[in-house]
Protein backbone atom coordinates (compact mmCIF):
# COMPACT_ATOMS: atom_id res chain seq x y z
CA UNK A 1 0.00 0.00 0.00
CA UNK A 2 1.10 3.43 -1.12
CA UNK A 3 0.08 6.81 0.24
CA UNK A 4 1.52 9.97 -0.73
CA UNK A 5 0.08 13.83 0.39
CA UNK A 6 0.06 15.49 -2.63
CA UNK A 7 0.01 18.84 -0.93
CA UNK A 8 -1.55 21.90 -2.23
CA UNK A 9 -1.96 23.04 -6.05
CA UNK A 10 -4.62 25.32 -7.58
CA UNK A 11 -6.70 24.41 -10.62
CA UNK A 12 -9.85 25.75 -12.04
CA UNK A 13 -12.99 22.88 -12.22
CA UNK A 14 -16.01 22.16 -13.77
CA UNK A 15 -18.45 20.72 -12.18
CA UNK A 16 -20.44 18.16 -14.84
CA UNK A 17 -23.85 16.44 -14.81
CA UNK A 18 -22.76 12.82 -14.03
CA UNK A 19 -24.55 9.93 -16.36
CA UNK A 20 -25.22 8.32 -12.45
CA UNK A 21 -25.52 10.32 -9.10
CA UNK A 22 -22.99 7.84 -7.87
CA UNK A 23 -20.18 8.36 -9.98
CA UNK A 24 -16.77 8.80 -8.35
CA UNK A 25 -14.11 9.75 -10.72
CA UNK A 26 -12.56 12.98 -11.21
CA UNK A 27 -10.98 13.35 -14.82
CA UNK A 28 -7.70 14.90 -14.33
CA UNK A 29 -5.08 16.23 -17.10
CA UNK A 30 -2.80 14.46 -18.52
CA UNK A 31 1.07 15.30 -17.41
CA UNK A 32 -0.85 15.35 -13.56
CA UNK A 33 -2.30 11.77 -13.62
CA UNK A 34 1.25 10.91 -15.09
CA UNK A 35 3.08 12.07 -12.34
CA UNK A 36 1.01 10.50 -9.98
CA UNK A 37 1.42 6.73 -11.64
CA UNK A 38 5.15 7.24 -11.84
CA UNK A 39 5.44 8.22 -8.31
CA UNK A 40 3.43 5.85 -7.16
CA UNK A 41 4.31 3.06 -9.73
CA UNK A 42 0.64 2.53 -10.08
CA UNK A 43 -1.93 2.65 -12.76
CA UNK A 44 -4.81 2.50 -10.16
CA UNK A 45 -4.50 5.55 -8.62
CA UNK A 46 -7.06 7.01 -6.04
CA UNK A 47 -7.12 10.12 -3.74
CA UNK A 48 -7.74 10.79 -0.54
CA UNK A 49 -10.24 13.82 0.05
CA UNK A 50 -11.39 15.34 3.47
CA UNK A 51 -14.43 17.36 4.00
CA UNK A 52 -13.27 20.75 5.24
CA UNK A 53 -16.34 22.34 4.14
CA UNK A 54 -18.22 21.84 7.41
CA UNK A 55 -16.79 22.77 10.40
CA UNK A 56 -15.77 19.76 13.02
CA UNK A 57 -16.38 17.37 10.42
CA UNK A 58 -13.15 15.35 9.30
CA UNK A 59 -14.86 12.57 6.77
CA UNK A 60 -12.41 11.32 4.49
CA UNK A 61 -14.06 9.62 0.91
CA UNK A 62 -12.15 7.91 -1.26
CA UNK A 63 -12.61 8.74 -5.63
CA UNK A 64 -10.75 7.75 -8.36
CA UNK A 65 -8.57 9.59 -10.70
CA UNK A 66 -8.56 8.97 -14.23
CA UNK A 67 -6.50 10.31 -17.53
CA UNK A 68 -8.07 13.03 -19.74
CA UNK A 69 -7.54 12.02 -23.12
CA UNK A 70 -8.96 15.78 -24.53
CA UNK A 71 -5.78 17.93 -25.12
CA UNK A 72 -7.99 20.81 -25.41
CA UNK A 73 -9.06 20.75 -21.77
CA UNK A 74 -5.88 19.98 -20.14
CA UNK A 75 -6.00 22.82 -17.49
CA UNK A 76 -9.27 21.73 -16.24
CA UNK A 77 -10.21 19.36 -13.19
CA UNK A 78 -13.86 17.43 -14.24
CA UNK A 79 -15.47 16.34 -11.46
CA UNK A 80 -19.29 15.26 -11.11
CA UNK A 81 -21.06 17.86 -9.92
CA UNK A 82 -22.86 16.27 -6.93
CA UNK A 83 -19.40 14.34 -5.92
CA UNK A 84 -17.67 18.24 -5.65
CA UNK A 85 -20.80 19.29 -3.54
CA UNK A 86 -20.23 16.86 -1.33
CA UNK A 87 -16.25 16.91 -0.99
CA UNK A 88 -15.90 20.79 -0.86
CA UNK A 89 -19.84 22.19 -0.08
CA UNK A 90 -19.60 24.68 -2.74
CA UNK A 91 -20.21 25.23 -6.24
CA UNK A 92 -17.69 28.22 -6.59
CA UNK A 93 -15.06 26.06 -8.27
CA UNK A 94 -12.71 29.07 -9.71
CA UNK A 95 -11.64 29.56 -6.11
CA UNK A 96 -11.08 26.80 -4.58
CA UNK A 97 -7.83 24.94 -3.55
CA UNK A 98 -7.58 21.12 -3.22
CA UNK A 99 -5.68 19.22 -0.75
CA UNK A 100 -5.39 15.31 -2.09
CA UNK A 101 -3.42 12.16 -0.48
CA UNK A 102 -2.43 9.96 -3.34
CA UNK A 103 -3.12 6.49 -2.66
CA UNK A 104 -2.62 3.02 -4.95
CA UNK A 105 -3.09 -0.46 -3.76
CA UNK A 106 -5.10 -0.18 -0.21
CA UNK A 107 -6.27 -2.91 1.79
CA UNK A 108 -8.67 -3.55 4.28
CA UNK A 109 -6.98 -2.24 7.05
CA UNK A 110 -6.11 1.10 5.72
CA UNK A 111 -9.64 1.90 5.04
CA UNK A 112 -10.62 1.29 8.97
CA UNK A 113 -8.18 3.37 9.94
CA UNK A 114 -8.62 6.00 8.49
CA UNK A 115 -12.86 5.42 8.29
CA UNK A 116 -13.43 5.30 4.73
CA UNK A 117 -16.60 5.69 3.00
CA UNK A 118 -16.72 5.55 -0.32
CA UNK A 119 -18.90 7.90 -2.38
CA UNK A 120 -21.11 5.69 -3.79
CA UNK A 121 -22.41 4.78 -0.45
CA UNK A 122 -22.13 9.06 0.84
CA UNK A 123 -24.25 9.65 -1.97
CA UNK A 124 -26.77 7.23 -2.20
CA UNK A 125 -28.92 8.72 0.23
CA UNK A 126 -29.22 12.29 -1.31
CA UNK A 127 -29.73 10.36 -4.79
CA UNK A 128 -33.67 11.27 -4.67
CA UNK A 129 -32.71 15.12 -4.15
CA UNK A 130 -29.91 15.51 -6.18
CA UNK A 131 -31.36 14.09 -9.12
CA UNK A 132 -34.44 16.01 -9.01
CA UNK A 133 -35.52 17.36 -12.40
CA UNK A 134 -35.45 21.47 -12.59
CA UNK A 135 -39.33 22.37 -13.20
CA UNK A 136 -39.39 24.35 -16.39
CA UNK A 137 -38.43 27.73 -15.81
CA UNK A 138 -36.94 27.90 -12.41
CA UNK A 139 -33.27 28.87 -11.60
CA UNK A 140 -30.96 28.89 -8.44
CA UNK A 141 -32.16 32.69 -8.28
CA UNK A 142 -35.67 32.01 -7.75
CA UNK A 143 -37.78 33.63 -5.28
CA UNK A 144 -38.89 32.81 -2.19
CA UNK A 145 -42.83 32.39 -1.90
CA UNK A 146 -45.44 32.92 -0.02
CA UNK A 147 -47.67 30.01 0.76
CA UNK A 148 -50.46 29.42 3.38
CA UNK A 149 -48.72 26.58 5.02
CA UNK A 150 -49.24 24.97 8.84
CA UNK A 151 -46.08 24.22 10.44
CA UNK A 152 -46.97 21.92 13.63
CA UNK A 153 -44.55 20.43 16.45
CA UNK A 154 -43.17 17.01 16.00
CA UNK A 155 -45.18 16.35 18.80
CA UNK A 156 -42.58 13.63 20.92
CA UNK A 157 -41.70 14.80 24.25
CA UNK A 158 -39.34 11.84 24.85
CA UNK A 159 -37.54 13.35 21.19
CA UNK A 160 -33.75 13.19 21.32
CA UNK A 161 -31.86 15.00 18.55
CA UNK A 162 -29.29 12.59 18.09
CA UNK A 163 -31.16 9.84 17.02
CA UNK A 164 -32.61 11.42 14.34
CA UNK A 165 -31.76 10.69 11.00
CA UNK A 166 -30.95 13.96 9.75
CA UNK A 167 -28.81 14.54 12.90
CA UNK A 168 -25.56 13.64 11.45
CA UNK A 169 -25.59 15.72 8.54
CA UNK A 170 -26.75 19.11 10.64
CA UNK A 171 -24.31 18.38 13.13
CA UNK A 172 -21.47 19.85 10.72
CA UNK A 173 -22.93 22.80 10.89
CA UNK A 174 -22.36 24.70 14.19
CA UNK A 175 -25.18 26.94 14.22
CA UNK A 176 -28.43 24.58 13.24
CA UNK A 177 -30.08 22.85 15.54
CA UNK A 178 -32.85 20.93 15.91
CA UNK A 179 -36.42 22.40 16.35
CA UNK A 180 -39.05 20.98 17.84
CA UNK A 181 -41.37 21.95 14.26
CA UNK A 182 -41.69 18.84 11.91
CA UNK A 183 -41.78 19.25 7.87
CA UNK A 184 -45.24 20.00 6.27
CA UNK A 185 -44.52 17.76 3.47
CA UNK A 186 -42.59 14.37 4.54
CA UNK A 187 -42.76 15.29 8.35
CA UNK A 188 -39.02 15.10 8.96
CA UNK A 189 -37.44 17.21 12.14
CA UNK A 190 -36.68 20.98 10.86
CA UNK A 191 -33.46 22.33 11.84
CA UNK A 192 -32.75 25.83 12.28
CA UNK A 193 -30.43 28.45 12.71
CA UNK A 194 -31.08 32.27 13.99
CA UNK A 195 -29.25 35.77 12.68
CA UNK A 196 -28.37 38.20 14.89
CA UNK A 197 -29.99 41.58 14.88
CA UNK A 198 -28.76 44.20 12.18
CA UNK A 199 -27.67 41.12 10.68
CA UNK A 200 -30.35 39.09 9.10
CA UNK A 201 -30.45 37.12 6.63
CA UNK A 202 -32.02 38.66 2.98
CA UNK A 203 -34.02 36.94 0.33
CA UNK A 204 -36.18 38.17 -2.44
CA UNK A 205 -39.81 37.11 -2.39
CA UNK A 206 -42.61 37.45 -4.96
CA UNK A 207 -44.73 38.75 -2.14
CA UNK A 208 -45.47 42.36 -3.63
CA UNK A 209 -45.95 43.80 -0.34
CA UNK A 210 -42.27 42.50 0.65
CA UNK A 211 -40.27 41.89 -1.84
CA UNK A 212 -36.92 42.09 -0.38
CA UNK A 213 -36.80 41.22 3.25
CA UNK A 214 -33.98 40.22 5.92
CA UNK A 215 -34.99 37.07 7.80
CA UNK A 216 -34.74 36.74 11.59
CA UNK A 217 -34.50 32.73 11.36
CA UNK A 218 -34.96 30.36 8.93
CA UNK A 219 -36.33 26.13 9.52
CA UNK A 220 -35.06 23.38 6.64
CA UNK A 221 -35.63 20.25 5.75
CA UNK A 222 -32.30 18.51 4.18
CA UNK A 223 -35.31 15.55 2.54
CA UNK A 224 -37.14 18.10 0.70
CA UNK A 225 -34.13 20.71 0.37
CA UNK A 226 -36.29 23.19 1.26
CA UNK A 227 -36.30 26.32 3.43
CA UNK A 228 -39.24 28.53 5.48
CA UNK A 229 -39.08 31.29 7.48
CA UNK A 230 -42.18 33.25 9.04
CA UNK A 231 -44.12 35.35 6.78
CA UNK A 232 -46.24 37.07 9.90
CA UNK A 233 -44.15 36.55 13.51
CA UNK A 234 -43.95 32.90 13.61
CA UNK A 235 -43.82 30.34 11.03
CA UNK A 236 -46.80 28.34 13.22
CA UNK A 237 -49.06 31.31 12.24
CA UNK A 238 -50.00 29.75 9.00
CA UNK A 239 -48.36 31.52 6.61
CA UNK A 240 -44.05 31.41 5.30
CA UNK A 241 -42.20 32.17 2.75
CA UNK A 242 -40.74 29.40 1.37
CA UNK A 243 -37.80 27.86 -0.74
CA UNK A 244 -37.08 24.92 -2.39
CA UNK A 245 -33.68 23.81 -3.99
CA UNK A 246 -33.27 22.75 -7.78
CA UNK A 247 -30.63 20.26 -6.79
CA UNK A 248 -28.68 19.34 -3.54
CA UNK A 249 -25.83 21.10 -4.66
CA UNK A 250 -28.04 24.51 -4.48
CA UNK A 251 -29.30 23.04 -1.18
CA UNK A 252 -25.69 22.71 0.21
CA UNK A 253 -24.31 26.24 -1.00
CA UNK A 254 -26.97 28.07 0.68
CA UNK A 255 -27.00 26.05 4.12
CA UNK A 256 -23.14 26.96 4.17
CA UNK A 257 -23.68 30.80 3.74
CA UNK A 258 -25.76 30.28 6.05
CA UNK A 259 -24.46 29.34 8.63
CA UNK A 260 -21.32 31.25 8.11
CA UNK A 261 -23.71 33.88 8.77
CA UNK A 262 -26.13 33.28 11.60
CA UNK A 263 -25.58 32.00 15.38
CA UNK A 264 -27.17 29.80 17.58
CA UNK A 265 -27.89 32.11 20.26
CA UNK A 266 -31.55 33.04 20.30
CA UNK A 267 -33.22 35.87 19.58
CA UNK A 268 -37.39 36.89 21.39
CA UNK A 269 -38.69 38.82 18.60
CA UNK A 270 -40.25 37.52 15.43
CA UNK A 271 -40.98 38.59 12.08
CA UNK A 272 -39.02 40.06 9.50
CA UNK A 273 -37.43 42.95 8.74
CA UNK A 274 -38.17 44.70 5.48
CA UNK A 275 -34.94 46.00 2.91
CA UNK A 276 -34.69 48.78 0.46
CA UNK A 277 -31.72 46.69 -1.33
Amino acid sequence: MNFQQKGNFFMGAIAIEPDSITDDKIRVPMNMYDQCVNKLQSKSIEALIINKSFENVQQPVLVKLVRNEDKLNQNTLFINRYLYSFLLGTVQLDTDIFRIGLVSNIDDDFRKAYDINSIKSNLSAIKEISNKKHVQGTSYYDAWKLQKTLIKPHGNINFEPENDKDYKFFSGLKNFYSSGLKCPHCESILYKTIFNQNKEYRIETDDLKHPIIGIKRVFSCVQCATFYTAAKESVADGFVYSKECIDFTDYKETLITMNEESTSEGRMDGGFVDLDY
